[in-house]
């Protein structure tokens, strides 16, 4: 019904990672996509977690939000990477949260999607762009492999430079 806790979400990481380990030393990369948020502050015992999957080779996607302003955890995450929404003009969504935390946007207004009863929907959020943005990591991954992407700082250095750098009128929000 579209609400939970983190206490939930630290629980599902920490339960998750020992498995998460086994397969990235098999060879095998691990992503996590969060299209969930709340609150414009970081969750210590959740952003604990994230730490040590991150730690552990597991790449953390997180929808910014869609406040129009302060972006949500986890996309504030140090350990991920927090996506904002972009309309097919390239500018950022009205409602896409922004600033200085978020690290990339892609499409996220007006994308078809599933839905509910097997159907289809054209939805809007940041939730719409941040498996995008997961897939982007996915593919560099399955181009270059784990020699390349060791670790987070290997995709942001990556990503950043294949990037294009859109003007939005604020300093890099």
């Amino acid at each position: 019904r579209g609400s939970g806790s983190f206490t939930w979400v630290s629980t599902a990481v920490r339960s998750e990672r020992l498995a998460d380990a086994e397969k990235i030393d098999n060879g095998t990369a691990v992503f996590w996509n969060f299209s969930l948020g709340g609150g414009n502050s970081i969750y210590s015992p959740t952003e604990r977690e994230f730490e040590l999957s991150a730690n552990k080779g597991v790449v953390i996607v997180s929808a910014a939000g869609n406040t129009g302003s302060y972006m949500n955890y986890p996309g504030l995450s140090n350990y991920g990477f927090g996506i904002g929404s972009l309309d097919k003009t390239l500018k950022p969504s009205s409602f896409s949260s922004r600033g200085p935390a978020m690290d990339f946007a892609k499409p996220g207004r007006s994308i078809m999607s599933t839905y509910k009863d097997n159907g289809f929907a054209s939805l809007s959020g940041t939730s719409m762009a941040t498996p995008f943005f997961t897939a982007a990591c996915v593919i560099a991954y399955s181009k270059w492999g784990p020699e390349y992407f060791s670790n987070f700082q290997h995709y942001m250095n990556y990503l950043a430079a294949i990037a294009t750098k859109i003007e939005v009128g604020q300093k890099d929000d």
